[in-house]
């Protein structure tokens, strides 16, 4: 059975994009440079862009590297698509406006 990433991972997979969308202007910024790729012994090693490396890091202290590949194939498969991020941002959203409520009623 393959890996995949727990609950927690994606939670903080999308925490990261979030932060860097708001930084870099958007969600389309981030795709604006393709995902570029070496042959390097018969295996495809993948260049990832500079705000994967955060998330390229997590995974592979938790996965290793060898199972981190994929999971991170897939994590970028994921974040890209824009029905995906749209869904996530109004989650953020919703999760702000409750945790600021519980705030104001302590």
């Amino acid at each position: 059975m393959p890996l995949q990433l727990t609950e927690q991972d994606k939670d903080f997979v999308w925490q990261v994009v979030m932060r860097t969308s708001e930084r870099l202007g958007g969600h389309a910024q981030m795709f604006s440079n393709p995902l570029e790729f070496d042959d390097v012994g018969g295996r495809i090693r993948f260049h990832w862009p500079d705000w994967m490396q955060e998330i390229r890091t997590y995974i592979v202290a938790k996965y290793g590297e060898k199972d981190a590949q994929p999971l991170l194939l897939d994590v970028f498969t994921e974040v890209m698509s824009r029905d995906q991020f749209e869904r996530r941002q109004q989650q953020f959203q919703q999760d702000e406006i409750i945790a600021r409520n519980k705030a104001v009623w302590r």
